[in-house]
């Protein structure tokens, strides 16, 4: 296994405790992992090895952003998919951004879910028929770092993501 696969493993680990924990990635972290990235390519491979994690951190950096614009996701979440790209490189990067997105899209729809089946207790135990009720996150929830049932660290898709690409890398 590459080196750069195992820091992307640890830093992906790290970032999903200070995430679900903190709800925020130290920037420590991505700092020291994007030079990592930088480094071990650029030491490995020389000049096409540094061009390759720049274009990786790019790559990792603009849809993120994109997305950061939008309200999406936060500012953490943009600087360690750039960190991660610059380990990473370009096609491991688009993997673990569309395996996230598609796990962060499941995440969200049993959210949803678990705030309807909430709502429609909460109504039938109260004979309400309010459709807007504020429905707070149990204590399991809680435990995740989900503390708002309408948002959820990120991390809980890209540590399932990273798991993918750290199993088949560049597939």
């Amino acid at each position: 296994m590459m080196i750069h696969l195992w820091l992307a493993v640890g830093t992906a680990a790290i970032a999903l405790y200070y995430d679900v924990t903190y709800f925020r990635i130290p920037n420590w972290l991505v700092l020291g992992s994007l030079a990592a990235g930088l480094l071990t390519h650029g030491v490995m491979d020389g000049g096409a090895g540094l061009a390759a994690s720049l274009l990786g951190l790019v790559t990792g950096f603009i849809p993120m952003l994109l997305l950061f614009l939008c309200k999406g996701i936060g500012a953490g979440d943009v600087k360690l998919f750039a960190a991660l790209g610059s380990l990473l490189g370009v096609s491991s990067i688009v993997q673990l951004m569309v395996l996230s997105f598609i796990f962060g899209g499941v995440i969200s729809l049993l959210l949803l879910g678990y705030q309807a089946i909430l709502k429609i207790m909460k109504r039938r135990h109260y004979y309400s028929n309010a459709l807007l009720v504020e429905v707070p996150a149990s204590e399991r929830l809680m435990l995740l770092g989900v503390f708002k049932l309408h948002q959820f660290p990120f991390m809980l898709a890209v540590a399932p993501a990273m798991m993918i690409v750290w199993l088949f890398p560049g597939g």
